[in-house]
């Protein structure tokens, strides 16, 4: 099994603890990051899975669930089938290294959700980081982009489990059939940089679908 990068720095270094030192990395990697798409994901059929930070005890506060229940009641004409919605939040986005060092060590240390006046609505959590460089491929991102590299990264977080409420400005409804949009912040560190490198975008939450 391939040993990633930063790892294998990490070996080398103790091996020469006892000779003379670790040896630095001199140059200076250089990273930019640039936004593709993403969404906030879809809880309403698992509210319970969605981010909340007022959530108390088996029932989330904002929860969907019983709503969508008498929507679709067994003896109701109007139900159109049984909403099955239930996805994670991700965000895919583009980094580059334009620096003469690589960078190791590449991480998410924070994502942040603003609503459209640009007030901090939440900080989310982070569930893991893909590689999908390479087209019809996913693979753990190993924390490493060489001198001159690109890597495309997915990005998946817990979304908010209600984005509507969230999201919603004054005047705004705040009902769970409205979709406000957001701004998303993704902030990446690199063990051997200085500083941070942030990404935003736009984001909203998938529509509800009935099958």
């Amino acid at each position: 099994m391939r040993m990633p990068f930063h790892l294998l720095f990490v070996f080398v270094c103790s091996l020469l603890l006892l000779g003379t030192g670790c040896p630095e990395l001199t140059g200076d990697p250089e990273l930019k990051g640039t936004f593709i798409s993403g969404h906030l994901g879809n809880y309403e059929s698992c509210p319970e899975d969605g981010y909340s930070d007022d959530a108390s005890g088996d029932a989330p506060a904002g929860a969907p669930a019983e709503d969508v229940a008498a929507d679709c009641a067994e003896d109701s004409e109007d139900c159109g089938g049984v909403f099955l919605n239930c996805e994670d939040a991700q965000v895919t986005l583009r980094l580059i290294n334009t620096g003469d060092e690589p960078a190791v060590g590449v991480q998410v240390t924070r994502i942040e959700l603003f609503d459209t006046n640009g007030v901090s609505k939440a900080v989310l959590p982070l569930m893991g980081v893909s590689d999908v460089t390479t087209p019809g491929a996913t693979v753990d991102f190993e924390g490493v982009i060489p001198v001159g590299a690109e890597r495309a990264l997915r990005v998946d977080f817990q979304g908010p489990q209600s984005p509507w409420e969230l999201l919603a400005t004054d005047g705004e409804d705040s009902g769970r059939y409205a979709n406000h949009g957001g701004i998303i912040e993704i902030t990446f560190t690199a063990e051997n940089r200085r500083g941070e490198v942030v990404v935003r975008g736009e984001v909203s939450a998938l529509p509800s679908m009935a099958t």
